[in-house]
């Protein structure tokens, strides 16, 4: 056979031979095939990636990814429409609106007067079912009123006057209640205040709200808080030494400056001191408490605030040291109070909100 009639042999195309285009979508291809993979194994494996970050505004979507999203201006914040009973988030189902409170959905401005609720759990209402917070209870025992729970589990004063601001107003409250403190006084993750949290930017943030529920991205957030935090590292509420996430003064100013926003807005203002378990009555008749001395310089401020810009206050630590029955369990969580806790908030709250009605409504 001569060189001519030979056949040459054919040429299989090698990856650097393909068009660039070609070559992108396979190696797309193969990553996402990885991906699956490794997401769809970690899901089979069941394992436990909670891991919690002591960077306290940043730890929100690892902890309850159905239940919250980042946010850019409010740290983190309720997702709208949701229905959870995951129990790392409570024994409860809980339920959101639309706009992410923990309500029905807020209907346009009626001829009643609007009470609206700011705050955190204990206004939330965690640990309770929300026909016997105090928010519905106020609703229970003043008809004539239409009172709406717009209380954010976590939130400080900080994160309740930008609260205010951008969304609260919008609602056109008549009556605004007030009720901040216990998350003021914890203690600043990496020593970082509120006021001084730099949050990336929002599409960021989006992004990591999409990427939440993802076990893959659970497991390679898990191993990165592993390797830069330490147990030891982690700040406990009581303790007395560092910087607190919003400090006594600052916290003063923000309640002030609520209020003063309020004022601008015809809006009226009580605030509310948030009680503790009475050491007396709980605690075996203890008499020295750290966790009490620090919570109690933020009741303190509360009582001045209200004494000096004239506003009504509710001091529910006064009725909750007459009774021993408004807490579950003190020692295991002494910040949420029951729902009798709640039924006794209602009913001083409402005697303050009949007064306001009468002389400003």
């Amino acid at each position: 056979m001569t060189a001519k009639s030979k056949k040459s042999a054919p040429i299989e195309a090698s990856p650097r031979s393909l068009p660039a285009k070609t070559r992108a979508l396979f190696a797309c291809v193969v990553i996402f095939v990885i991906i699956a993979s490794l997401e769809i194994t970690l899901r089979a494996l069941s394992l436990d990636l909670y891991q919690e970050n002591q960077f306290f505004p940043q730890n929100r979507d690892i902890n309850f990814v159905e239940v919250y999203d980042k946010d850019h201006n409010l740290f983190w914040r309720l997702k709208g429409n949701v229905e959870t009973d995951s129990q790392e988030f409570g024994a409860l189902t809980y339920r959101t609106n639309s706009l992410g409170f923990r309500e029905t959905e807020i209907p346009p401005k009626s001829k009643k007067v609007r009470v609206i609720a700011l705050g955190n759990s204990c206004t939330f209402g965690w640990g309770v079912l929300r026909s016997k917070t105090y928010v519905s209870q106020l609703r229970q025992l003043m008809p004539g009123i239409e009172a709406f729970n717009c209380g954010v589990p976590g939130y400080s004063s900080h994160q309740g006057l930008i609260l205010l601001k951008r969304e609260i107003l919008a609602l056109e409250p008549d009556i605004l209640l007030i009720m901040f403190g216990w998350n003021d006084h914890w203690p600043a993750g990496k020593g970082i205040p509120d006021n001084e949290q730099s949050m990336p930017p929002q599409w960021i943030l989006t992004t990591q709200n999409l990427l939440a529920n993802s076990r893959l991205f659970q497991a390679i957030r898990k191993v990165s808080l592993s390797l830069l935090e330490s147990n030891s590292d982690r700040p406990r509420l009581d303790q007395r030494s560092g910087l607190r996430r919003v400090g006594p003064v600052d916290f003063k100013n923000n309640l002030a400056r609520m209020i003063q926003i309020a004022a601008e807005n015809d809006v009226s203002v009580a605030l509310i001191v948030p009680p503790i378990p009475s050491l007396k009555n709980y605690f075996s008749g203890k008499t020295i408490s750290a966790f009490h001395d620090l919570h109690e310089r933020y009741q303190n401020a509360v009582i001045e605030v209200a004494a000096e810009t004239g506003v009504p206050l509710v001091n529910l630590q006064i009725p909750f040291d007459r009774r021993s029955d408004l807490y579950d369990d003190a020692y295991a969580d002494g910040i949420h109070f029951n729902a009798a806790g709640h039924r006794v908030a209602a009913q001083e709250i409402s005697q303050l909100l009949d007064s306001i009605m009468k002389m400003t409504h």
